[in-house]
């Protein structure tokens, strides 16, 4: 007959004890986070549910539909929040001295500018078949 082993039985309940406090306190910060950013952004939009926001409006087949109104009731917005060296450093990384990880304001402007016909109305319709 086994006997039973408490030892790998404390090692496993210790683990998932700290697994779960470790899941908690990250939840709990992302929740205070977002809470944070909530009150300090203001951004005028529609309201969603707690648990999905807008999600289920945008997955609807008639999502453009969804943005045409909501473009209408608040108005577009787009604003650049300069973030810290060390973010821009991380994605220097990953997409080299680009539009994603540039430090200077003015240089990014141009980027951006040259770049911006690409995307327009107009282009996007034109090729929408190739994003399908």
């Amino acid at each position: 007959m086994k006997r039973f082993n408490t030892e790998l039985f404390a090692d496993a309940f210790s683990s998932c004890i700290f697994s779960a406090l470790l899941t908690g306190i990250v939840l709990f910060l992302m929740y205070k986070i977002f809470q944070y950013s909530k009150q300090k952004i203001h951004f005028p939009g529609p309201k969603g549910t707690w648990y999905n926001g807008n999600l289920t409006e945008l997955l609807a087949d008639n999502a453009h539909e969804y943005w045409l109104k909501w473009n209408r009731e608040h108005g577009q917005i787009f604003e650049n929040y300069p973030k810290d060296e060390k973010v821009y450093t991380g994605f220097k990384y990953l997409s080299g001295d680009g539009l994603f990880a540039q430090l200077n304001q003015e240089l990014w402007k141009k980027q951006r500018r040259a770049l911006a016909p690409a995307f327009s109305h107009a282009n996007v319709r034109h090729q929408h078949y190739i994003m399908q």
